[in-house]
């Protein structure tokens, strides 16, 4: 039986690339993820193969992103009793997306073929009697060949030799193990890409939160001197000041952000957080994207400054960025 320790010392056959050491490093160690890090894209592929007694075994494994897990599989019907085992161990290391599994299981290239042909002649020679009345109730003349008979459905059969389906699940196990190892190296490889690009984008969306409370700092006193501008072109020098300050106050709290822009900056925060997590955390991050979009919104709403609008805009342009790149995220 191969080892699994050591395997990630070598690039997987096929893939066409290299990845660092340490990120396969860290995968031999722990398969589970805790402890590293790490954001993993959710599409991605692996490849393994096994001599086993029983032949070569190869197993191929394919995830595409999707809102929940769903997994595929496609066995040899004589390993289909292992497919609940294959669904758990998938289960138990890829926690969202759609995963296509399949599996083939050929002999090896110099054995003789296992398998047994059965000819059934009861049948063959019920279908000989039945087709030669045929001919004599219709007056149709012709011989029944054997060719015919041979093609007959259930004249002859392959029969293959049953497996003991628990004896292959231990190769079935390791092989899918390695092909799910390799998987992760891509998916580890592209949600390093992703993690840097969302990190920048995320320091944009920052740096915009910040310029949109600059600009709020002046909004009311903008709003006042408008106010009392309009009431001189109307009134003269006989405007209220009084109803002035009143009006002022009622827009300083109908405009005010400062709770809008205290909870981006807490989803903001726990954004970077959660892109060092070591756990799934795809959910929470698109969560938070959306929820940072309704405050956007929301100030966007409350602005009375043209300034502030444009900001917002791009605010949510940014944020609408992020979770394109997130909604790949497991």
């Amino acid at each position: 039986m191969r080892s699994r320790a050591g395997w990630w010392r070598s690039p997987p056959v096929g893939l066409g690339f290299e990845f660092p050491a340490a990120v396969c490093y860290n995968l031999a160690v722990d398969r589970s993820g805790a402890g590293v890090n790490v954001v993993r894209s959710m599409t991605g592929y692996g490849r393994a193969e096994l001599e086993t007694p029983y032949g070569r075994l190869s197993v191929q494994i394919k995830t595409l992103n999707h809102k929940y897990r769903s997994v595929s599989c496609r066995l040899p019907h004589q390993l289909s009793p292992l497919e609940i085992k294959a669904v758990e161990l998938i289960s138990s290391r890829i926690a969202r997306g759609t995963v296509y599994l399949n599996v083939d299981l050929l002999p090896h290239e110099n054995a003789s073929s296992p398998k047994e042909i059965f000819i059934d002649l009861e049948l063959a020679r019920r279908y000989k009697e039945g087709l030669e009345g045929m001919g004599r109730e219709l007056g149709a003349k012709g011989e029944v060949e054997l060719q015919l008979l041979a093609s007959l459905p259930g004249v002859v059969n392959l029969i293959e030799p049953q497996l003991e389906a628990e004896e292959v699940w231990r190769w079935l196990e390791e092989a899918m193990n390695l092909a799910i190892d390799r998987l992760d190296e891509m998916r580890l490889a592209e949600g390093e890409r992703m993690r840097r690009e969302m990190e920048r984008r995320l320091a944009s969306v920052a740096a915009s939160v910040d310029r949109i409370e600059r600009l709020a700092e002046g909004m009311v006193d903008d709003y006042r001197e408008k106010l009392r501008k309009r009431m001189k072109e109307l009134l003269g020098e006989g405007y209220d000041e009084g109803r002035i300050s009143m009006e002022a106050a009622l827009m300083a709290e109908r405009s005010d952000i400062s709770e809008e822009i205290a909870r981006l900056r807490s989803h903001i925060s726990q954004f970077s957080s959660l892109l060092g997590s070591a756990e799934p955390v795809g959910k929470q991050l698109d969560f938070l994207l959306q929820e940072m979009h309704r405050e956007s919104n929301t100030i966007a709403a409350k602005a009375t400054r043209e300034e502030i609008v444009s900001e917002t805009i791009k605010l949510r342009s940014e944020i609408d960025k992020i979770r394109e790149i997130a909604q790949n995220v497991e």
